[in-house]
C-alpha cells in the first residue's frame, strides 16, 4: 500500500514536469 501511495504522489509530480517547461517555453 505505501508503494501504492508513492507512485500516486510522484505521479503527478512527473506530469507537472512534463507541463511545466510546456508553459514557460
Amino acid at each position: 500500500m505505501a508503494t501504492k501511495a508513492k507512485t500516486s504522489v510522484s505521479k503527478p509530480k512527473e506530469e507537472a514536469k512534463k507541463v511545466i517547461p510546456k508553459l514557460e517555453e
